[in-house]
């Protein structure tokens, strides 16, 4: 009898201990399951994806609003027969387009990227490598693009009251005559067979 007994106090408390142990196992997978809910991704990478979330949104939009700002336009089509009533064209060259210019170049710096005026359908933007400043005050800026592995150059040129572009495209070079903010783009050959043919022709340079 007194076997018995023992043999049963011994089962209750083995019971007993084994339910413990499995309580505090099953607590512990609990809290496990509650820190990595994913098993796909880790619990460090999915906080820290929640931890930045809205700051990363921010970065990215930040990105965008910055190139935006870096990224002129200042050029616009314009109707050539509007264009050609109000500005006098180059002697003996007719121009192909006129463009407009919405703002003033005179402030773009170095690094930043600027949209030529359309050709043929064709806008490049170039990136402005150099600005210089003359000692009359007129401001160069020189930049470059490229195309299909081939690098091409623009040079504006901003006087008191003209604008001067000549560019480089894949579908030849073309100059610009800009008159406060209204120009008459040519390509540079017809001013070239103008010359030739005349021996000097007009031109808009800066002041």
């Amino acid at each position: 009898m007194i076997a018995v007994k023992k043999n049963l106090f011994w089962i209750v408390l083995i019971s007993a201990v084994l339910f413990f142990l499995s309580t505090v196992v099953s607590k512990e997978d609990n809290e496990v399951s509650e820190k990595k809910p994913d098993s796909s991704v880790s619990y460090e990478i999915k906080k820290r994806q929640e931890r930045f979330k809205y700051r990363d949104k921010k970065v990215f939009r930040e990105i965008e609003e910055n190139r935006s700002i870096e990224t002129h336009m200042p050029f616009e089509n314009y109707s050539l027969d509007d264009a050609l009533e109000e500005l006098k064209a180059i002697s003996n060259v007719t121009p192909f387009d006129a463009v407009r210019m919405k703002y003033d170049v005179r402030d773009i710096d170095v690094g930043a990227y600027l949209n030529l005026p359309e050709i043929e359908g064709n806008i490049y933007t170039m990136q402005v490598e150099q600005r210089v400043v003359s000692a009359r005050g007129n401001i160069t800026i020189i930049g470059s693009f490229e195309e299909n592995g081939i690098v091409y150059d623009a040079v504006i040129t901003r006087g008191k009251d003209t604008v001067f572009i000549s560019m480089r495209t894949p579908e030849g070079n073309y100059e610009a005559d800009i008159f406060h903010t209204k120009g008459l783009l040519y390509s540079s050959r017809s001013l070239q067979i103008a010359m030739h043919d005349k021996g000097s022709i007009d031109t808009l340079k800066p002041d």
